[in-house]
C-alpha cells in the first residue's frame, strides 16, 4: 500500500460475504384464506384476500423482494386431485 508515496507495512484484510435471503425464507402466514362461495352459471362473483407474505417481506424495505407470487386454483376431487382448474381465474388488483 502507498500512503503520500511511502509504502506501509499495515494491512487491512476483510471478506465480503453475498447472500441470498429468499434462499431460506419462509412463509410467515398460512396464505390466503379464502371462504366457500357459490356461483350461478352465467354470472360472476368476487372474493378478496391478503397475498401470501414471507420472513423477507418482513424485514426488508422493498416489497415482494423475492420477486412476485403465483397464484391457481386447483380441484381437490376424489377423480383428480390438485388438477387446474380452467374456468375460473384470479385477476390481480394493483391500485
Amino acid at each position: 500500500m502507498f500512503f503520500n508515496g511511502q509504502t506501509s507495512s499495515d494491512y487491512l484484510t476483510f471478506a465480503i460475504t453475498v447472500s441470498d435471503p429468499c434462499a431460506t425464507a419462509t412463509f410467515t402466514n398460512n396464505g390466503p384464506t379464502l371462504q366457500s362461495m357459490t356461483v350461478v352459471n352465467g354470472q360472476t362473483a368476487t372474493q378478496v384476500f391478503n397475498t401470501a407474505r414471507d420472513s423477507v417481506d418482513g424485514t426488508s424495505t422493498v416489497k415482494d423482494l423475492c420477486g412476485p407470487r403465483a397464484y391457481g386454483i386447483y380441484a381437490q376431487t376424489s377423480d383428480a386431485d390438485n388438477a387446474a382448474v380452467s374456468w375460473m381465474s384470479i385477476a390481480i388488483d394493483t391500485p
